[in-house]
């Protein structure tokens, strides 16, 4: 695929990924490719391929010959999203307690401080070490997108982590993500 392609592709993708999380997107509602193509001042074909990529991630679902129709998260979703989220996170957090340089940990101050909920959680588990747990966990935070993040404990998850506190890294990493 030409990179010029694949540029255009990625920017829809992200305008889309954008408008989903903001609710512009209504969820059960169907969208046309050459409808949301003159939204975003492009052509209908980066549009499609975008859609198409959300639906492989379970964000929309291709409805034959109308478009794509969003799909809605409920609360049970929400809630089977963060467990899995938990159950991968708090032990990759308790790993990089254990194994972090104290520079690398407060390395983790300023995403904990400015990143937002996504930016933090991106930061601690690239320190896992593991790309293919990021990614993952990516998706799973876009599938639940619509739902937000909350940044709070971040900090407080970094003075458990420079303590070496791993049953209280674990523990708020559990409340932070299910409650």
């Amino acid at each position: 695929m030409p990179a010029e392609r694949r540029s255009l592709r990625d920017q829809v993708n992200q305008a889309l990924r954008a408008a989903l999380a903001a609710g512009e997107l209504v969820p059960g509602a169907v969208y046309s490719a050459p409808v949301l193509a003159a939204r975003f001042g492009v052509s209908a074909t980066p549009v499609r391929e975008a859609m198409l990529d959300l639906a492989k991630e379970g964000l929309v679902r291709a409805v034959p010959n109308k478009g794509f129709r969003v799909v809605e998260v409920t609360e049970r979703d929400l809630a089977e999203l963060l467990e899995i989220r938990a159950l991968l996170e708090a032990p990759s957090a308790v790993q990089v307690a254990r194994s972090a340089s104290r520079a690398q940990l407060e390395s983790l101050l300023g995403p904990a401080r400015t990143g937002g909920d996504r930016g933090f959680h991106e930061a601690l588990l690239t320190l896992a070490g593991n790309r293919h747990l990021v990614v993952l966990v990516g998706e799973l935070r876009s599938r639940g997108a619509r739902c937000g993040g909350a940044a709070a404990g971040h900090e407080q998850l970094v003075e458990l982590m420079l303590a070496r506190d791993l049953d209280g890294v674990e523990a708020l990493m559990h409340r932070h993500l299910v409650g």
